[in-house]
């Protein structure tokens, strides 16, 4: 890998490190995350900071209002990052393989579009969210995303990791781990 995709996903991830606190943890399980799992919330707010984070290292701000978000997979973890990157101002557009997920999310969240599972890789935006299936990040999927940042919660995201980490730096999109 390339020293600056190195040194930007380990910047990314020493944000995250310094950002996350009990405290914080607390508060997002008191505000309707309360029938998560401690795991899961642990893995929302991590996935959120990493957005941020990953954000604020590409154009120097790490807000996320007004900035569109593509979340593959809306399941426990998913929904409720949706959940966040709503509040926080983010333009959000959904798939998943469970249409039911999509249908609860599209309708529990004002302003979330919703596209067919295959088309998430096509959306226009800044952060591509993987939360739910590993490998989605492929030979065939990696030249048709238009995103600056992948970041997300699902694990083994790059279905061979050498070789797609290599050509996601190639292409000047950080991929947060």
């Amino acid at each position: 890998m390339g020293s600056k995709f190195k040194v930007a996903g380990l910047l990314a991830l020493g944000a995250v490190a310094g950002a996350l606190t009990t405290m914080q943890l607390q508060a997002t399980a008191r505000n309707s995350l309360a029938s998560l799992p401690l795991e899961d919330i642990q893995r929302l707010t991590d996935v959120f900071e990493r957005i941020k984070a990953s954000l604020k290292w590409v154009t120097g701000n790490a807000a996320v209002s007004g900035r569109t978000v593509a979340v593959q997979g809306v399941g426990a973890v998913g929904l409720h990052l949706v959940q966040h990157l709503v509040d926080g101002g983010a333009k959000v557009i959904v798939a998943d393989i469970d249409q039911e997920n999509v249908r609860r999310v599209t309708t529990r969240l004002t302003g979330v579009e919703a596209v067919a599972a295959d088309a998430i890789y096509d959306v226009p935006c800044d952060v591509f969210a993987p939360c739910a299936l590993g490998a989605v990040v492929n030979d065939d999927t990696i030249k048709r995303l238009k995103c600056q940042i992948i970041a997300g919660s699902a694990n083994n995201v790059l279905a061979d990791e050498d070789r797609h980490a290599e050509e996601l730096a190639r292409r000047n999109l950080l991929y947060e781990i």
